[in-house]
């Protein structure tokens, strides 16, 4: 989340960093709470969060393997669409950072990556009915998909095995960290450069349906 709210900053935009369990729901209304009695009112909700990966086929996972992804992606973004989406302006937004393998088939993830993109297609459903919800209220609902990123999530990837990786892909198929917090400042502070209801590739900037 740093090179986003270093952008958003850049772009004269104040970020609040959400500081707690995204899980937990009582956690996440306590901070919303507080974000509200500060700032009256919210212009956006970024949702960037993720859980580990856990590098394993799905009939592999425990049971705590498998829900850990769904709490903070599915449920996470949940308890802040809950605590805060009163709150959003007219003409503001929701943002759920997704991936592109949810969205392009042909180039999606190859190798085992557990529950991770099964979160994040429940997080597009997610999203797609929040859109339906919200659109009387003038609020936009997106998510952006990155492609392979280096460093966070896949920071576990031994070096040399990262670097084969990043020479083998296409320039389609990596995307860096100041790539992504651009596409989430063009779509807060331009309402219309990207339609509501859709997902955002990065770094292609294609558009695919939720």
């Amino acid at each position: 989340g740093q090179p986003i709210g270093e952008h958003l900053k850049s772009a004269n935009i104040t970020a609040v960093h959400f500081t707690g369990d995204i899980t937990n729901v009582s956690n996440v209304l306590e901070n919303a709470s507080k974000i509200i009695a500060k700032y009256k009112h919210v212009d956006a909700i970024v949702h960037l969060a993720s859980a580990p990966l856990v590098r394993k086929p799905i009939s592999e996972l425990t049971e705590k393997n498998f829900l850990e992804q769904f709490e903070v992606n599915v449920f996470g973004l949940f308890y802040l669409y809950e605590a805060l989406a009163p709150h959003i302006i007219s003409g503001g937004s929701i943002i759920g950072i997704s991936s592109m393998s949810v969205y392009e088939g042909d180039r999606s993830i190859k190798g085992n990556s557990g529950s991770y993109l099964p979160a994040k297609y429940a997080m597009g459903g997610l999203l797609r009915q929040i859109a339906l919800e919200v659109a009387e209220r003038n609020i936009r609902v997106n998510a952006v998909g990155p492609a392979f990123m280096s460093g966070g999530l896949n920071d576990d990837i031994p070096e040399q095995a990262r670097k084969f990786l990043l020479e083998k892909l296409g320039k389609k198929d990596v995307a860096s960290k100041e790539e992504v917090a651009n596409v989430v400042i063009k779509i807060i502070t331009d309402p219309k450069a990207y339609p509501t209801g859709k997902a955002v590739l990065v770094p292609s900037q294609e558009i695919k349906n939720l």
